[in-house]
């Protein structure tokens, strides 16, 4: 209960945070200048990040090796490919 507790309230300073930071943005003027993918870099997936979401998908590799019945060396493989 205690570090549930926690995590929310790391959560809430983290929101916090991104609120703060978009309304230095929006007055001074910079907002305009913002795009599509600046917004969801710096605003959308932090946002949903503090949230406890894998925006990454960082803790899903693994099921999908899995599903595909691919071995550790064929991982290693792979993971040395994308590098």
């Amino acid at each position: 209960m205690v570090l549930r507790q926690l995590a929310q309230e790391q959560a809430k300073e983290e929101v916090k945070k991104l609120v703060d930071k978009y309304n230095r943005i929006v007055e001074s003027g910079s907002i305009k200048r913002y795009k599509e993918e600046d917004t969801k870099a710096e605003f959308i997936e932090p946002l949903f990040e503090a949230l406890g979401w894998d925006v990454r998908n960082t803790e899903n590799d693994d099921e999908v090796y899995k599903l595909y019945g691919i071995t550790e060396e064929e991982k290693k493989i792979i993971e040395e490919s994308l590098k």
